[in-house]
């Protein structure tokens, strides 16, 4: 009877497992709710300040970098500062900027990093190409948009290979920017 007497209050006092990130512009039959969700309660990805996800604006790169280096645990030392200009120290995703710049994955151009510029799906297949440790393709896609000599055209097909970015078809869409859902597939089917 002890036994059962105890076994009730456990029962009564443990804790309850609850969705604790849901967006209502994220409904359960959203393509990425289960990507989204995951992320959310990891603490890798967030809301924006009127509480929703607005999955179809595009990602940044200072986000995806916020996401990579917090996931892969990645910083840089406080010796080392990333060179450029649009990126001030009191930047918010200057540390995440600076951690990925410092170990090779995220680089600027003439322009500068550009961290509130949206990332395109070229950038992103290199910046998560150099993150993850992905298995090398043994065959290659033939997108008609990505080209033997198209800088991305490695990391595009390693994506592709590994099952990272599923979207069918000979179009990658290299200079079209990622929204936050593909964004959070992208991560979510690397790390799970």
């Amino acid at each position: 009877m002890r036994w059962i007497l105890t076994f009730a209050l456990i029962l009564l006092v443990a804790p309850i497992t609850v969705q604790a990130n849901s967006f209502s512009d994220v409904p359960r039959s959203h393509m990425a709710y289960e990507a989204i969700t995951y992320l959310a309660d990891q603490g890798l990805l967030e809301g924006r300040s009127d509480g929703r996800f607005h999955p179809d604006a595009t990602i940044t790169r200072a986000e995806a970098a916020k996401v990579l280096a917090e996931n892969r645990n990645l910083t840089a030392p406080s010796s080392y500062s990333v060179s450029a200009p649009d990126l001030p120290t009191s930047h918010w995703g200057y540390s995440y900027v600076n951690a990925l710049a410092y170990n090779n994955i995220l680089e600027g151009d003439r322009r500068g990093i550009r961290p509130d510029s949206p990332i395109s799906r070229a950038e992103m297949a290199t910046t998560m190409d150099r993150t993850y440790s992905y298995r090398s393709p043994g065959s290659f896609q033939n997108f008609q948009d990505v080209p033997f000599r198209h800088w991305a055209y490695h990391p595009v097909n390693t994506l592709a290979f590994n099952g990272i970015t599923t979207q069918g078809g000979s179009f990658y869409w290299p200079s079209n920017s990622v929204t936050r859902a593909e964004f959070s597939l992208f991560v979510y089917r690397t790390i799970r």
